[in-house]
C-alpha cells in the first residue's frame, strides 16, 4: 500500500523549536504502520525531496533543515529554511509507503548499550591472560569496531546502569 498526501497547514501543531507534528490518524498514516514497523517515508517542499529522513528527535527541532521523522507517536517535520511551514506558502507532500514483508530492515542510526559495573571474567576485551586489566578500549578501537559493523551509526549512547 503506497501513501501520498498533501499536509495541510490546518493539521501542524507546533512541536519545538523549527519542528512540527502532525499525528498519523489524520493523513492515514497509520494504516501504514503494522507490527510497530514504521513505512518508509520521503517528504517534499514545493517537489524537492526535503532530508534527512528518520532523524533524531532532538535534531529535528534544533537543527531543522528539512529533517523528518514518524516518531514519539506523530510524524515530526521542518521547513528546509527553518520558517514556519503554515505560513510560508509553501507545499508539503508525505510519500509514505509499506516495507515488502522480505525486505531488509534499515540498520539503526542511534545505539543504546548498557554499561554495567559488573565484570564478566570471560571476555578477552579488557582482560587477556598475558596482558592483565586494561580498564578501556581506545577510542580508535571503538571507532573502529562502530564503522565496521554499523557504518550507518550515527550516535552511540552509553548508559550506566
Amino acid at each position: 500500500m503506497d501513501l501520498t498526501v498533501t499536509l495541510s497547514p490546518a493539521l501542524m501543531q507546533h512541536e519545538s523549536g523549527y519542528a512540527w507534528a502532525v499525528v498519523p490518524e489524520q493523513i492515514g498514516l497509520d494504516a501504514l504502520v503494522k507490527g510497530g514497523l514504521s513505512p518508509r517515508m520521503e517528504v517534499y517542499e514545493d517537489g524537492s525531496r526535503l532530508g534527512p529522513a528518520n532523524a533524531i528527535f532532538e535534531e529535528i527541532g534544533s537543527a531543522g533543515a528539512g529533517r523528518y521523522a514518524l516518531t514519539r507517536g506523530k510524524f515530526i517535520f521542518t521547513a528546509s529554511d527553518n520558517s514556519d511551514p503554515r505560513t510560508n506558502g509553501r507545499q508539503y507532500e508525505l510519500r509514505a509507503s509499506q516495507p515488502e514483508d522480505d525486505a531488509p530492515l534499515p540498520l539503526p542510526r542511534i545505539m543504546h548499550v548498557g554499561i554495567t559495573g559488573g565484570c564478566n571474567l570471560t571476555c578477552r576485551i579488557c582482560r587477556t591472560e598475558e596482558q592483565g586489566y586494561a580498564n578501556t578500549l581506545s577510542d580508535a578501537t571503538i571507532d573502529h569496531l562502530i564503522q565496521a559493523i554499523i557504518p550507518t551509526l550515527q550516535e552511540l549512547r552509553l548508559d550506566a546502569a
